[in-house]
């Protein structure tokens, strides 16, 4: 009785959050194509994956394609087509699409495939990567289990993954707002020095855009969390809250990290 209520409160999330999106009505889709992927902002993904977590504990049917029914490609494909992209029905298909990116260096969004019967037979949807345990995505699976989680390094039929949104990274220093503050040095030093009548006041700059309250690092080789906070004047507990990370000892090179303002 509790599963039917939880698995009722996440479709209705999902409803409202779709309200929210409305991509359809405002966006055409646009066909994903090999080789290539969409820059979009991090919050995309993040909203992407937050939409396909809803759907944790549905019903799977073949050819099922949504919004509460689905198999494996059918769920991927019905996933991005609320965010704009157009992906065949299709496992083998979806494959040959987007990025292909390595195990290690996975993130959220990214499909990862599954051979079934010697080829390419099932695909899941990264939703987070864990330093410890790895990736964990979520599918479509089978009759009896529906929508569920699975760790990737539990899985010994692992093809590969494709990357079909790219997470545009942020400017760390904003060179805008310094030449302004120049600027505004400049003009305070030229009315000191000026004659005793009254100087006009200096023109008001432009309010610098608010940026997002935080952005992605990417770990370069030799890099620790305790150098990340020490360099991002925070602590290493506070990334480790932020990143979900099970253990402070162990980052890759190439991971990204989050990290708030």
């Amino acid at each position: 009785m509790m599963k039917k209520i939880e698995i009722a409160i996440l479709c209705l999330f999902s409803f409202f959050l779709l309200q929210m999106l409305d991509v359809q009505a405002q966006t055409p889709l646009k066909k994903a194509v090999a080789g290539q992927t969409f820059q979009v902002p991090c919050e995309r993904i993040d909203s992407l994956v937050s939409l396909a977590r809803t759907k944790n504990g549905c019903h799977y049917k073949h050819a099922g394609s949504g919004p509460n029914v689905f198999d494996c490609s059918g769920f991927t494909m019905w996933v991005y087509k609320q965010f704009g992209v157009s992906l065949p029905h299709g496992s083998v298909t979806q494959y040959t699409l987007g990025k292909k990116v390595s195990k290690a260096d996975l993130r959220p969004g990214d499909l990862v495939f599954f051979y079934r019967s010697r080829c390419v037979g099932h695909v899941g949807l990264v939703v987070s990567v864990d330093s410890v345990k790895g990736a964990t995505y979520i599918h479509a699976s089978t009759y009896k289990t529906g929508v569920r989680y699975n760790q990737l390094n539990s899985s010994k039929s692992f093809v590969g993954a494709r990357r079909i949104f790219e997470c545009e990274e942020m400017p760390q220093n904003s060179p805008v707002v310094a030449d302004s503050a120049k600027v505004a040095e400049i003009s305070v030093a030229d009315t000191t020095q000026s004659s005793p009548a009254v100087a006009p006041a200096p023109a008001p700059q432009p309010a610098p855009k608010p940026q997002p309250s935080y952005f992605y690092h990417k770990v370069k080789k030799g890099e620790t969390l305790s150098h990340l906070a020490r360099r991002y004047h925070t602590t290493v507990a506070k990334i480790q809250k932020w990143n979900r990370l099970k253990s402070p000892d162990y980052i890759r090179e190439g991971q990204r990290l989050k990290i708030y303002r």
